[in-house]
């Protein structure tokens, strides 16, 4: 696309993206929240310094925003901003996803953050959870024991190796990146307990992949592990 028909996205446009990518993955609540908070911010400026913006667009909802946003991204960088629909309670989740979910890109998302024993522990944790999806016949989030993960590192093949301490590292860090979450049944038992933070990381406790794993990696789970084509949630995305 050329410069002639490419639209230069306004300040609020450009923040949002910053936030978004800044946060891996935002609910559709908070990502309204930041939204009307960069544009009163905005306002402010313009009106009190008389800073000149640029409004080159009149984009007033999150996903004109959005829309707005992935008519430079695709053409110019390959991204885009995607939304997945999670849950019975149908929570709308966003973030950048590559286009080119085909070629490598997706499987060297944790390459910057891993080692390759970490990778190769990742890749048997997401694989253990395509599979447990695969032979659910309940149509429900599949959730899996956080030792059944740590024990994962059994299965690593030479010249990979993990200790029980590096399991609990890896996994940590994948729920702090929201490729993992904590299921929905540890959280609703939490409620009933002061002790959140000591039942969460408990070996009891249960995971399941998150939205951003969908958002990223559905061409991995789906073309190299298996993942049912069928039980991926729904995916919305935002075009002018």
């Amino acid at each position: 696309m050329t410069a002639a028909t490419t639209q230069a996205l306004s300040r609020v446009e450009q923040l949002l993206l910053q936030r978004l990518m800044a946060a891996h993955v935002l609910d559709d609540k908070d990502a309204k929240s930041i939204l009307r908070e960069i544009q009163h911010q905005q306002q402010l400026l313009t009106q009190d310094d008389n800073v000149a913006t640029n409004n080159n667009n009149n984009a007033s909802s999150l996903e004109e925003c959005f829309a707005n946003i992935n008519q430079q991204m695709t053409h110019g960088f390959g991204l885009e901003i995607a939304t997945v629909v999670m849950d019975a309670s149908t929570t709308k989740y966003h973030a950048v996803m590559n286009t080119h979910g085909g070629d490598d890109v997706s499987k060297k998302a944790f390459e910057k953050h891993f080692d390759a024993h970490d990778r190769q522990f990742i890749l048997l944790i997401l694989q253990h959870l395509v599979d447990a999806t695969a032979n659910d016949n309940d149509n429900n989030n599949v959730v899996v024991a956080r030792r059944d993960l740590y024990n994962l590192r059994g299965e690593l093949q030479e010249p990979y190796r993990m200790t029980l301490q590096g399991a609990e590292h890896v996994v940590e860090s994948l729920i702090q990146q929201q490729w993992l979450r904590i299921s929905s049944t540890t959280t609703t038992a939490n409620k009933k307990n002061n002790n959140k933070k000591r039942n969460e990381s408990s070996m009891q406790a249960t995971l399941e992949l998150a939205p951003r794993s969908y958002l990223e990696l559905s061409h991995l789970l789906v073309e190299d592990m298996g993942f049912p084509q069928d039980d991926l949630p729904q995916f919305l995305f935002h075009k002018l």
